[in-house]
């Protein structure tokens, strides 16, 4: 019973860090664009830390659907609404829409900064608990860090591909920006199927398993 509590605690800290963390990357992005003049992300209520306000339901629980019934795993994605970059607000200043762009993955890096600090005083301290749910905080933001450097869907990356590789304001850039979306999304499903992507994923894991056991005993 004793067990049954604690993973059931330990599960909602990681799914509470979960959105805290989105919510971090989503308000840098609407903060960085109002400070230099697009408020367009503000407009659409997303310059807060709700995290209701940034994610986007129905393609959260597709992948969940995804995930469950054709991989046969438990597992899912939280995915947020689409970034949205008004570049006619920012002047069409490259400089002001990469750092609009890069405001959301360098929170999380920060953040994952942060908490290795506390990570490492907690372990110093043997509070191993929560010292566990912070490592966890720790993968999360660094993967959010990494993912969204991927041109995919749904990731900030893919705004660099849509605006700048494909031809400015013309039918030929919606149509190719439609045919690269199901390009990537058909090469995610072909990784999973495959099992590559859940491969690395769980390797990483490991290896993050093997740090924070080897800093437990070093303590």
């Amino acid at each position: 019973m004793k067990n049954f509590f604690t993973k059931n605690l330990f599960f909602i800290f990681e799914i509470t860090l979960y959105l805290f963390s989105i919510s971090i990357h989503e308000f840098c992005h609407a903060y960085v664009g109002n400070y230099y003049g697009d408020n367009t992300l503000k407009s659409m209520g997303r310059l807060t830390l709700n995290p209701i306000k940034h994610i986007d339901f129905s393609n959260t629980f597709f992948s969940m659907l995804i995930f469950l019934f054709y991989f046969k795993i438990k597992f899912f994605f939280i995915i947020t609404k689409e970034l949205i970059i008004n570049k006619i607000k920012l002047k069409h200043s490259i400089k002001k829409f990469f750092l609009v762009l890069l405001a959301g993955p360098l929170s999380n890096f920060i953040l994952s900064i942060i908490f290795t600090i506390f990570y490492i005083i907690l372990i110093a301290l043997k509070f191993y608990f929560i010292a566990d749910i912070i490592y966890y905080a720790i993968f999360i933001n660094l993967g959010i860090f990494v993912i969204n450097f991927f041109p995919f869907p749904f990731l900030d990356a893919n705004l660099i591909m849509t605006n700048f590789f494909l031809k400015k304001n013309s039918l030929i850039k919606k149509e190719l920006a439609v045919l690269f979306k199901m390009i990537t999304i058909i090469l995610i499903f072909f990784l999973f199927k495959k099992n590559y992507i859940l491969n690395i994923l769980l390797f990483l894991i490991k290896i993050f398993k093997k740090i924070n056991t080897l800093f437990k005993i070093s303590n």
